[in-house]
């Protein structure tokens, strides 16, 4: 036999009071004595009844839907991000709407059915905005929309970030200091609509000392085997090795790490971004910098909650963690 499913009436009747008082119980802020809500709860939970959110969703307006747009989901930092972040909005009473942009997927589509979802909020993982969401914006200007660990580009789209520039200025500051000359970067895949402002930060200093990179890299995406196959074709080609190796974020850091560790040139010193948990094996003990991230995404959450619109884009500071990888003869 099918299980009768509880309803709010059943609730209403068992807690002895109306329909719509018992409606008054499940309605944040609504006008309810504290003696009928807590008999209404207590009849709610002895039924087992669950508010029906998609009806209450009617009601209020409001989904309580987050539509979360990622790309670049091989790189591990943005799993640690999205677990964090889901367990957050879902302690909220929110649900998530994970939307996965890719380069054979249309970003308008994308967009498109956030807009059918109705979801309460948009926040970006990613590292691309095109003009889509600008058409989104001006579409619906009361949606709140939020970039997360990227500077955005984009007008009117806020951004929360770590402050990436101060952290590898400090750190190249501190590789010169230590007698270090000879720089390498490994970039990450370009943007034009978010920014991330590490590489600004080490050739600030670099110029400071007369000094820039040695050499220069990008790959398409942030995956462990492009950063390999990457370092690994330049040190086919290598007659002086370079003394650090800058990479944009964990991910390459370790796959720049294995290319040079099967050349047996275990003396170049590579520095990563992100803090992942792998970073921390001593295959690798990568330095690297740990962002603030419970930081940044309690303030996200908040602005999301706070319905608030406009300007709230700050930047926060992390620490960096020291290991072998930045002096690896030591």
């Amino acid at each position: 036999m099918a299980r009768q499913k509880v309803t709010l009436l059943d609730v209403a009747q068992h807690a002895g009071v109306s329909k719509w008082t018992a409606s008054r119980a499940f309605t944040e802020g609504a006008s309810i004595s504290p003696s009928a809500k807590e008999k209404v709860l207590k009849a709610a939970h002895s039924l087992g009844y669950r508010p029906n959110l998609l009806a209450r969703s009617l009601t209020t307006k409001r989904t309580n839907l987050i539509g979360l747009v990622v790309d670049e989901l091989q790189n591990p930092y943005i799993f640690h991000v999205l677990d964090l972040l889901m367990e957050r909005l879902q302690r909220q009473g929110m649900l998530s709407v994970v939307l996965n942009i890719s380069a054979q997927d249309s970003y308008q589509r994308t967009i498109e059915l956030a807009e059918q979802f109705q979801v309460d909020g948009l926040v970006f993982l990613g590292t691309s905005m095109d003009a889509s969401i600008q058409r989104l914006i001006r579409h619906d200007p009361g949606l709140p929309c939020i970039a997360l660990f990227r500077t955005a580009c984009e007008e009117g789209v806020p951004y929360l970030s770590t402050d990436d520039l101060s952290a590898t200025r400090s750190m190249t500051h501190e590789l010169i200091a230590q007698g270090k000359r000879r720089f390498a970067y490994l970039a990450g895949p370009a943007s034009t609509t978010s920014v991330l402002r590490r590489e600004e930060g080490y050739l600030s200093v670099l110029a400071e000392y007369g000094l820039t990179f040695d050499q220069r890299w990008s790959v398409d995406h942030y995956h462990r085997l492009g950063a390999y196959e990457s370092i690994k074709e330049s040190l086919a080609s290598l007659v002086n090795p370079w003394d650090v190796l800058l990479c944009e974020n964990d991910i390459l850091a370790i796959g720049a790490l294995d290319a040079l560790h099967e050349q047996g040139m275990k003396e170049v010193a590579v520095i990563g971004f992100d803090d992942i948990d792998l970073a921390a094996s001593p295959q690798y003990a990568l330095t690297t910098y740990q962002q603030p991230t419970e930081q940044i995404l309690d303030r996200a959450i908040a602005y999301l909650l706070s319905g608030e619109i406009g300007p709230v884009s700050e930047l926060f500071a992390g620490q960096w963690v020291y290991r072998r990888s930045h002096n690896p003869c030591a």
